[in-house]
C-alpha cells in the first residue's frame, strides 16, 4: 500500500500496490501528448541574459513586488537554457517523440516545442549570483505547490516543510516565502508557468543527481497532472 496527500486539505489516502506504480520516469502522460509530437510552451523571448533576468527577480522577490509573469517565466526559461544532462546512455523517446540521441546532453526545454513571444520586460541592477538560482527555483516551485492549498493547516505544515528546504539551499529568511506568496498569490496559475513546472519535474525525474533537483519537492505535485 502507499499514502498520498491530498493538495488542498493534507487529508491521508491510501492507495493500492497496483495503482501506485506509475509511468516509467520521464515519460510525456498519453493523454494530452499526440504522438510523435512535443507538447509546445510559449515562453517570452528577449535579448538578455540569465544574470540581468536573475538580479532582476531577486530584487523583486526581496522587495516583496508582486513580479511580472513574464519575467518568472523569462527567468526559469534562461535557467532551463543553462541546464546541461550528462550523456545519455540511449536515445530517449516518449510517445514516438524524440527528445534526446545516444551520447547528447539535452536541458529541459528539448522535452517541448517552444513558440517564442517578443517582450520587452524592464531589468534593473542589483546583486545576484549563480548560487541564488537554487534557492530562487525551489522558491518558485514552492509556490506552485502552495497556491492550490486551501487547509491553513497543511498550508502552515508545508511553509515550515518548504522554508527548512529554501534554507539548506541558501535563503537565509525563510519567512520570505510566507510573505511573498501572500503578496503573489494569483500568479502562479498562469498556464505557461504551470507547463514550465511540469517540464522541470519531467527533466529532474530523468536527472535525479542535476544540481537543481531539489525543486522537486514544489514541482513534483505537477506529476501525470500538468504536461
Amino acid at each position: 500500500m502507499k499514502t498520498i496527500y491530498r493538495t488542498t486539505t493534507g487529508e491521508a489516502i491510501t492507495l493500492p500496490n497496483r495503482l501506485a506504480c506509475g509511468r516509467q520516469p520521464g515519460e510525456h502522460p498519453s493523454e494530452n501528448n499526440m504522438k510523435e509530437t512535443k507538447p509546445s510552451v510559449t515562453l517570452p523571448s528577449q535579448v538578455v541574459t540569465l544574470d540581468q533576468v536573475r538580479t532582476t527577480l531577486k530584487k523583486q522577490i526581496l522587495d516583496l513586488q508582486r513580479p511580472q509573469i513574464d519575467l518568472v517565466l523569462l527567468y526559469l526559461r534562461k535557467l532551463a537554457e543553462s541546464m546541461k544532462s550528462p550523456p545519455l546512455d540511449t536515445d530517449w523517446e516518449s510517445f514516438g517523440s524524440l527528445i534526446g540521441k545516444a551520447r547528447e546532453s539535452i536541458g529541459p526545454l528539448n522535452l517541448v516545442s517552444v513558440v517564442d513571444r517578443p517582450t520587452e520586460v524592464p531589468m534593473l541592477t542589483g546583486n545576484a549570483t549563480e548560487k541564488d538560482d537554487n534557492w530562487m527555483l525551489i522558491l518558485l516551485a514552492a509556490l506552485y505547490r502552495l497556491s492550490p492549498v486551501l487547509n491553513d493547516g497543511y498550508r502552515k505544515s508545508l511553509f515550515r516543510t518548504l522554508g527548512t528546504k529554501l534554507r539548506e539551499a541558501g535563503l537565509a529568511n525563510t519567512r520570505l516565502l510566507e510573505t511573498f506568496y501572500g503578496a503573489t498569490r494569483g500568479v502562479w496559475n498562469d498556464s505557461e508557468f504551470v507547463k514550465l513546472v511540469a517540464i522541470l519535474d519531467m527533466y529532474f525525474v530523468r536527472f535525479p543527481d542535476h544540481q537543481h533537483s531539489g525543486a522537486r519537492i514544489g514541482t513534483g505535485e505537477s506529476r501525470y497532472k500538468e504536461c
